[in-house]
């Protein structure tokens, strides 16, 4: 922010807190005066209705005393036309209206009663009563009805008037302050032009003081300001020459330095990573068959089972030990894969039997309900370790974040040439947006679901990869509560040999 919009951010200010302050006064007249008016208004048709009360109750005592009926209720007619009045009745002593100008009531218990506060907002009428008094004893009372719309009209024109007064005033008085507050503010605009050109580089310039306030100070700094970079500048010219022929000389020296510390950093990292991500990829692969050979080994060893669940259970640890071994081989592969030398090798087996095998084993390891539809044993050309571990980590999967009751389907179709695997949980689904992401490495959605089912993030990008190095596709409809179903698209026979570049 230049000098120039900082003096025009203070005029705005100053007339803001003018504008302000003079508001909040002139608030407070109107509404001083507006209640002092209101009062007066009180005052006046208080009064005005006492005299009326007060003269009519004089007027009707003698007429009750002689029992004048077209007395009384002519009295009740000349006060019913004066101005405001909207009613009068003459009560007796129990309350029954002997009289009114409201005809119907008369001989009735009187249905009014008279007004508490003079300024109800709800009522338009104010209605107050006056005692009837014969040689002392009370005889009745006459009640008047008071229209209270037109004072509040009054009163409500006195309201706008003078909020119109105010907002007049306060557009008057910001337009002579704006013009005030320039003429006043005139030298920081001086100042503005002349630190413009020092700026520029024109040290010459010289404000004139003319005042000891801030202002001339203001314009006394400018000028030694000006004066000390006039001398400065002849001498740091010089020097900066210099320093520039000088640091050219070392930044090519740390530029060619940068480089090779750049090229060495990116090895090194890259090093890392493939360290990190490796040790990862173990961890989360050799989880389950290191599981079951445990589990199933101190079987033997804590019960005393027959010998055919024995040999049942022995060939249980020989079969996942030979998966276990055959993927540590294949975590040789996947580091192959981030170089772009991994090779899969294909044969020939049947489908279906594939299939059950490889659902078979996680039946016998969860509690949760496979389902499983397959069309016919047909066979395929895949690399069967690589497509065990890819419909492996998707059963895995599935069944981790499906709720044991519900139950894990898998469907196998067979449309033409290709085979399609669909494996559908029931858990907690997966936003649209995370459909792009959730087949990177290492990725995991932050979620209550995630942070109960621990996993390294590495189970999908598996699974693309291999089913990509198979010549298929991986996709997933999922919607977030409805659960998640992915499908492998894989033709029956895949090439015998194929590279794959890094996941």
């Amino acid at each position: 922010m230049n000098l120039r919009q900082i003096v025009s951010d203070y005029r705005l200010k100053l007339m803001i807190a003018i504008v302000f302050t003079a508001f909040l006064m002139l608030f407070a007249f109107s509404l001083n005066r507006t209640e002092v008016f209101k009062e007066l208004m009180f005052e006046r048709d208080l009064k005005r209705l006492d005299s009326i009360g007060k003269l009519a109750a004089r007027e009707i005592d003698e007429y009750i005393r002689g029992e004048s009926v077209e007395d009384i209720r002519e009295i009740l007619d000349i006060v019913d036309n004066q101005t405001e009045i909207e009613f009068i009745s003459v009560l007796s002593p129990d309350g029954v209206v002997r009289f009114s100008t409201y005809r119907k009531i008369e001989g009735e218990i009187n249905p009014t009663r008279d007004t508490e506060d003079f300024w109800e907002k709800e009522k338009d009428i104010f209605i107050k009563s006056y005692p009837v008094e014969i040689d002392e004893v009370t005889a009745g009372e006459i009640q008047i009805g008071y229209d209270m719309r037109p004072t509040k009209d009054s009163i409500r024109i006195s309201r706008m008037r003078a909020l119109i007064f105010n907002f007049i005033t306060v557009i008057i008085l910001f337009f002579v302050g704006w013009a005030l507050s320039g003429f006043l503010l005139r030298p920081l605009r001086n100042v503005t032009a002349a630190s413009k050109r020092i700026a520029r580089g024109d040290f010459s310039v010289r404000l004139p003081v003319k005042s000891q306030d801030i202002i001339g100070n203001l314009a006394m700094s400018m000028n030694n300001m000006a004066e000390q970079l006039e001398g400065l500048t002849g001498s740091m010219e010089k020097k900066v020459r210099e320093a520039t022929r000088n640091l050219n000389k070392t930044n090519k020296m740390l530029q060619s330095q940068k480089e090779e510390l750049k090229k060495k950093n990116e090895k090194l990292k890259e090093m890392d990573k493939m360290k990190s991500d490796f040790v990862s990829l173990v961890s989360h692969e050799l989880k389950t068959p290191l599981t079951s050979i445990v589990g199933y080994a101190k079987t033997l060893l804590i019960r005393d089972e027959p010998e055919e669940k024995k040999k049942k259970y022995l060939n249980v640890i020989v079969s996942e030990g030979s998966r276990l071994a055959s993927l540590v081989d294949r975590f040789l592969d996947i580091s192959m894969i981030d170089s772009g030398e991994f090779e899969i090798v294909t044969h020939e087996f049947k489908l279906k039997e594939f299939m059950e095998e490889t659902v078979r084993f996680y039946r016998k390891n969860s509690s949760t309900e496979i389902r499983m539809e397959i069309e016919e044993n047909i066979k395929v050309r895949w690399d069967m370790n690589a497509m065990k571990q890819a419909v492996g980590n998707l059963i895995d999967n599935a069944l981790r974040f499906t709720p044991v009751d519900k139950g894990v389907d898998i469907k196998v179709t067979i449309p033409g040439d290709n085979v399609n695997i669909k494996i559908k949980d029931y858990g907690p689904g997966i936003d649209e947006k995370e459909f792009g992401r959730i087949f990177q490495k290492f990725y995991r959605k932050k979620n209550k679901a995630n942070a109960k089912n621990k996993g390294s993030g590495l189970g999908l990008a598996i699974v693309k990869s291999i089913v990509e190095m198979h010549n298929g596709k991986v996709s997933i409809k999922s919607s977030p509560g409805e659960g998640a179903e992915f499908t492998m698209e894989l033709p029956q026979k895949s090439i015998e040999n194929k590279t794959r570049d890094k996941i």
